[in-house]
């Protein structure tokens, strides 16, 4: 597919070849990256990739962090965006597959959930 070349072209230009596993964060989420012991980073408008989709969902950064956790090379994806923002399925997978061909073996793909039970309070 060319457009998933392009985009490989452009993280090879970035020095970005090979990463050994990925996260998705979902809403609200992609602070966490911020409490990993997280080495040589390269954060990366999603913008400047070629034929990235770009989370408009409050809570989604439009950034995707390359670094080394415990000498492996990790992509993190701070925000992803939702079939309701009028996605395709592929536009939808596009940073699963940038990933495999990265080289990812193992992804974590994560989400804010919410319940409305009054038993469940609000601890923010």
């Amino acid at each position: 597919n060319k457009k998933i070349i392009e985009a490989q072209q452009y993280f090879k230009s970035r020095k970005i070849q090979k990463a050994h596993a990925a996260i998705i964060f979902g809403s609200f989420l992609s602070k966490t990256a911020n409490f990993l012991n997280l080495e040589d980073q390269i954060e990366i408008d999603l913008k400047e990739i070629p034929n990235f989709p770009i989370p408009s969902v409050p809570g989604h950064q439009k950034k995707i962090l390359f670094s080394k956790y415990n000498d492996k090379n990790i992509l993190i994806f701070k925000g992803r965006c939702h079939y309701y923002e009028g996605y395709t399925m592929q536009g939808l997978t596009y940073p699963i597959i940038i990933s495999k061909k990265l080289g990812v073996k193992n992804i974590i793909i994560t989400n804010s959930a919410g319940g409305l039970k009054k038993i469940f309070k609000k601890t923010i």
